[in-house]
């Protein structure tokens, strides 16, 4: 009995030491290291909402950041136009002064706004489609177009019919039908060149009869067609299209229009099946540059798709600068005046809209030298517009000024109030240019203070490699510190070739998202969707009208500025600029209709741009823009 209980309880104890070293090896370890992990997650954790905020919060020169967003709303404010159709606004012109606005919608519906008298004018499309010969079921407005006065404006279909109003006061005149006489070729767009100021100042002194209208010359007309044809008229008697011919013989595959800045001549640009292009003023019917303006600019395989012209001031000269998208995702810069690419740029997305921006040219206020001669190259790409920046570096003077030195860098004040949001952006000149050595530095190599004397060939090239960084513009966009990176290397170039010595870093992206954007005579204006925050969702003003839009979709809507001459972005919410006076306003008999994406931001001039949001038109006014 005993030599049981003896062999009992060994068995007992050998369980339980079993049973303790399990417990020693396996599970005190676990729940130690589990709980050790529980604690410092806690402890990492603590306070989210107020790391998050502090995460957001304004710098230390919040102040000065604070007056920069309120003196940035006070530049721009936002209104709507009386709602006046009930589907989506597809099309949108504006005369310069913003007075006169002509939109279409997806229905065909014509109308006028006349915003110095808030009058609407719906305009009988049908009935000018019957005048025309076209039918009104199958006949779809294609483009719309409103001469810079205000005074006319017109429509081409699909047709390639374009009907010509004029508008008097507060009522709207036929005045002429217009066939290009090439089939059912459509209309893509349409242009009005300027009428001579004799006629305008006839037809605002006095009223003309219709008879009398016709007899005078009211402008001219420029559309472009399906086909690559390139047609105008002179709005005078009956008119008769009259045709732009390029010199170049090769199938002509498209023709775009577009106006080179800053002096809003308008030009048509033939594509050839070759990969030529030609650029016809449409004004004289002549080259746009020299005496042709002819180039091998493109493979044949791969076509241009759009063009931009722009007139520069570089190294005391005036340059005209082309810009172009490709089929296969390239960017070309081409020099007009000497007719030799400047550099491509390769996307991993297909680009759109290119355009080219005179750069920074004030003198620094730190050290009173100029900046590297420069140039921004702008483009659409799937839900952003992605900038670049052209330096030369064979400047003898320019600004060597360290970051610090400079009245705002990008590190030193960034506002991210949820309303506004000023960033300055650090110049590429201040990563791509070192600090000068002193004049009375021992150097292997003869090298001047302001780099006057050359350097020899492995330093020269290892300079575009080693010593180039794309800049860090900001938290909001994701860029690497890698040298060398981002910095395209330049095609080569002659040795007296102003494009001798350049390259072109990838300076930032902008979102763009759901948004459109354009070029101004100095920045860039764009709107974009932002996310709705957890503050909006829950926000009791939502069922707020404001200028006939709900503070819920303003609060979700952008705007942005970006200035190439100080690398500035600067951006507002819509309910930010938008006027207070109007929340209590009666509703528009028209129900608003919902939209996900905006449908076409139009720059009237430096002082006014349109935006259709579904069926309604935004109208911004800009004081210093």
């Amino acid at each position: 009995m005993q030599d049981a209980n003896s062999m009992r309880l060994h068995i007992y104890m050998r369980t339980f030491r079993l049973s303790l070293w399990l417990l020693k090896i396996m599970v005190l370890p676990i729940a130690g290291t589990t709980g050790m992990l529980y604690f410092l997650l806690l402890y990492l954790l603590k306070d989210a909402e107020l790391l998050e905020a502090q995460r957001h919060r304004e710098g230390p020169d919040s102040l000065d950041l604070d007056t920069d967003a309120n003196a940035f709303e006070g530049q721009i404010s936002f209104s709507t136009l009386p709602r006046a159709t009930i589907s989506d606004v597809e099309l949108i012109a504006s005369s310069k002064d913003g007075e006169t606005v002509v939109s279409v919608g997806l229905n065909n519906e014509l109308m006028v706004h006349q915003t110095n008298l808030s009058t609407i004018i719906t305009v009988d499309v049908e009935e000018a489609f019957v005048a025309s010969g076209s039918s009104p079921a199958r006949t779809i407005i294609s483009s719309v177009a409103v001469e810079e006065n205000g005074e006319f404006f017109a429509v081409g279909t699909r047709a390639g019919t374009v009907i010509v109003w004029i508008l008097d006061k507060q009522a709207v005149r036929f005045l002429h039908t217009l066939n290009s006489g090439q089939g059912s070729a459509g209309i893509v767009d349409l242009r009005f060149l300027r009428p001579p100021s004799v006629v305008r100042e006839k037809h605002r002194s006095s009223e003309m009869d219709l008879p009398s209208l016709l007899s005078q010359n009211c402008g001219t007309i420029v559309a472009s067609l399906e086909n690559g044809s390139v047609v105008k008229w002179i709005l005078e008697g009956r008119p008769s299209p009259s045709f732009l011919t390029p010199i170049h013989t090769a199938p002509i595959s498209r023709a775009l229009m577009s106006e080179m800045a800053p002096d809003d001549v308008l030009f048509a640009a033939f594509i050839f099946s070759d990969g030529y292009i030609e650029l016809i003023e449409a004004q004289k019917n002549e080259p746009l540059v020299g005496l042709d303006c002819y180039l091998p600019v493109g493979d044949p395989s791969d076509a241009i798709t759009e063009v931009h012209v722009s007139r520069l001031k570089l190294r005391g000269t005036t340059r005209t600068v082309m810009a172009m998208t490709t089929e296969f995702r390239k960017v070309l810069l081409w020099d007009l005046n000497s007719k030799e690419q400047i550099s491509d740029i390769e996307c991993n997305e297909r680009p759109r809209r290119p355009r080219v921006m005179q750069g920074c040219r004030d003198a620094c206020r730190t050290c009173g030298h100029p900046p590297l001669e420069n140039l921004f190259v702008a483009f659409a790409l799937e839900q952003k517009v992605r900038f670049h920046q052209l330096l030369f570096h064979d400047q003898g003077r320019y600004c060597s000024c360290s970051p610090g030195h400079r009245p705002r860098s990008l590190h030193e004040k960034t506002s991210r109030s949820s309303r506004s949001d000023t960033t300055a952006l650090q110049s590429p000149s201040d990563v791509l240019r070192p600090r000068l050595a002193p004049a009375n530095e021992a150097s292997l190599f003869p090298v001047s203070g302001h780099g006057i004397y050359p350097r020899r060939t492995s330093e020269g090239t290892r300079r575009s490699s080693e010593i180039l960084m794309v800049p860090f513009p900001g938290e909001d966009y994701e860029s690497i510190h890698i040298l060398g990176a981002n910095v395209l290397k330049p095609p080569a170039q002659v040795s007296n070739s102003l494009w001798r010595n350049h390259s072109i870093v990838h300076l930032l992206d902008i979102s763009c998202e759901k948004g459109d954007w354009d070029l101004t005579s100095r920045k860039v204006i764009g709107l974009r969707r932002k996310e709705r925050s957890k503050q909006q969702k829950t926000n009791a003003r939502n069922d707020q009208q404001l200028n006939g839009l709900p503070l819920s979709t303003l609060d979700r809507w952008e705007i942005w500025i970006f200035d190439p001459a100080t690398s500035r972005l600067q951006t507002s919410l819509l309910s930010a600029i938008s006027s207070k006076e109007a929340i209590d306003a009666k509703p528009s008999s028209i129900p608003r209709m919902p939209f996900t994406r905006v449908s076409s931001l139009v720059v009237a001039s430096h002082s006014y741009a349109l935006v259709g949001f579904g069926n309604t038109i935004g109208l911004f006014t800009f004081s210093n823009v």
